[in-house]
């Protein structure tokens, strides 16, 4: 599926949002800052609780507010133009995962933005999202470590042929 234009773009990040959010593993160890946040209820409107305040596609994050629940932010790190018809080939899809380090470690031995990369992978990772195409995950990277949080990207490209 070519992408012409960068408006759709936008509409694609907002359709990879709504997946991420459907996925209440990953909405409970993003929003539940207890030890077992899976012993915590499903949310019942995941849409309202969770999506643009920490499931965002607005690449913003106060980590001096922010200090409790994790955040996880989806957008493009480049989109480059095929030059023989205009039109995107790969589009490169970075969503960074921001967890404040005071809520890093759960049940003694599992690590929150670990889990929280895993359900990422779960519900992106070699996945067709409708209206957007296949998605090939390459990976993660540590981008920022501070004594306050850690920022991890993930790669993914959305083949746009």
């Amino acid at each position: 599926m070519a992408m012409r234009n960068s408006e759709e773009l936008g509409v694609n990040l907002s359709k990879v949002a709504l997946r991420l959010v459907k996925n209440q593993k990953l909405c409970k160890y993003i929003m539940y800052t207890d030890d077992n946040p899976l012993d915590n209820p499903d949310f019942k409107d995941p849409v309202r609780e969770v999506l643009h305040k920490n499931i965002k596609i607005v690449p913003q994050v106060n980590v001096d507010k922010n200090t409790t629940r994790s955040t996880v932010i989806i957008t493009y790190d480049s989109a480059p133009v095929n030059e023989s018809n205009t039109e995107f080939d790969n589009v490169n899809l970075v969503i960074m995962v921001y967890t404040p380090m005071r809520e890093w470690q759960l049940n003694d031995i599992n690590l929150r933005p670990f889990l929280i990369i895993s359900e990422i992978e779960k519900s992106l990772k070699d996945k067709t999202v409708e209206g957007v195409g296949k998605l090939k995950y390459h990976g993660w990277a540590t981008k920022v470590l501070t004594d306050t949080f850690s920022c991890y990207h993930m790669m993914f490209t959305i083949n746009a042929f």
